[in-house]
């Protein structure tokens, strides 16, 4: 059961894609979308925190950030704290639903404080809550037993790669989850919890897709992409947008017509 808070959702734009996202939200739900723009990559915990701190510490409300290459996926970890922050939380679930665990101890520098997207739960279980819970599939349509194990403040982190190839486009290993799956999962959890904060990541075209692929098979697989995001933020933030979930399973039947 959700406190009483107003969302925010923020676009937080370092490639391509995170830039497509903010254009289709400012254009499709001008009112609730705020754009920032990141310059650089950044890779320390020091420096991932007190960027974001800076950029978003005086948004009011509850952040939902939507960005794009699960590639940054680790500027998760400062979301986190900026939002563990903002609620005052004694303790809270990290819920990560990812194809991949991102606990790795490895990074190209061999720096202790060095983060990156296979390796940033490992950074957050240090530092903000030891209850960091990986899920990459469900045992019903509604994840219930999953559900259970969540304790009452939760933080979301959503990277799209968990999902089957056909619900949208992403670079890395794929998941197995369908829409329906993730959208009920997701629903359950702004139903029966209190989200202090949330992210979605991993829209990304790999350029094999891409040359492979006619324009107008990659620019539906694009408004996929963005009608998921537009999708999930609408759950996330209770804000009813239904047409959003149309227009996703409309692309959707065309795409699979295409493929035919």
């Amino acid at each position: 059961m959700e406190k009483d808070l107003e969302w925010q959702i923020v676009s937080l734009e370092m490639d391509k894609y995170s830039k497509e996202l903010g254009g289709f939200f400012e254009k499709k739900w001008p009112a609730s979308i705020l754009r920032k723009k990141l310059a650089k990559t950044l890779h320390h915990t020091k420096v991932v925190k007190d960027t974001l701190r800076d950029l978003l510490g005086a948004t009011s409300g509850n952040l939902l950030v939507i960005y794009g290459s699960g590639y940054f996926h680790h500027y998760t970890y400062g979301l986190c704290g900026l939002a563990f922050e903002k609620n005052s939380c004694a303790s809270f679930s990290y819920l990560h639903i990812d194809a991949h665990d991102d606990r790795h101890n490895s990074f190209s520098t061999n720096s202790p404080h060095g983060l990156n997207c296979s390796n940033f739960v490992r950074a957050i279980n240090n530092e903000y809550t030891s209850d960091c819970i990986w899920i990459n599939q469900l045992s019903d349509k509604k994840g219930s037993k999953e559900v259970s194990w969540i304790q009452q403040d939760v933080y979301l982190s959503i990277d799209l790669d968990v999902t089957a190839r056909k619900v949208v486009p992403t670079e890395y290993n794929r998941g197995e989850l369908s829409f329906d799956k993730l959208a009920g999962f997701v629903q359950q959890i702004k139903r029966k919890k209190n989200l202090i904060g949330a992210d979605i990541v991993g829209y990304a075209i790999p350029d094999k897709e891409r040359l492979d692929s006619s324009t107008q098979y990659t620019n539906l697989r694009k408004r996929q992409a963005y009608f998921l995001y537009a999708s999930l933020a609408s759950e996330i933030t209770g804000i009813d947008l239904p047409e959003f979930k149309k227009c996703y399973k409309e692309i959707s039947k065309e795409i699979a017509h295409l493929k035919k």
